[in-house]
């Protein structure tokens, strides 16, 4: 998890680099990871990003695949995109 971060944050431009590298520096210090989560996701405060954080907590407790885990929440943040696309385009 800390490596993945990591990379994101070297390879992702700012503002979403700069959180990623905080998270990063986080987990170098050995804060618990569930709460570098979670403090990110209330201090960013998108959905998504909250999905993300939460998806990531419950793989790390429950255990199970983290690329499934990942590629359904990809379906769902595309799918609450089209939906959101489609009320705009309905309601206007």
């Amino acid at each position: 998890l800390g490596r993945g971060i990591a990379i994101v944050s070297e390879e992702s431009p700012d503002p979403v680099g700069n959180e990623f590298s905080y998270m990063a520096s986080q987990l170098q210090l050995g804060i618990n990871p569930n709460d570098v989560l979670t403090e990110a996701a209330s201090r960013i405060g998108i959905d998504e990003f909250r999905f993300f954080s939460l998806a990531l907590i419950i793989q790390r407790e429950m255990g199970g695949s983290l690329a499934d885990i990942l590629g359904k929440l990809s379906e769902v943040i595309r799918e609450r995109a089209r939906f959101r696309k489609k009320v705009m385009t309905l309601s206007s």
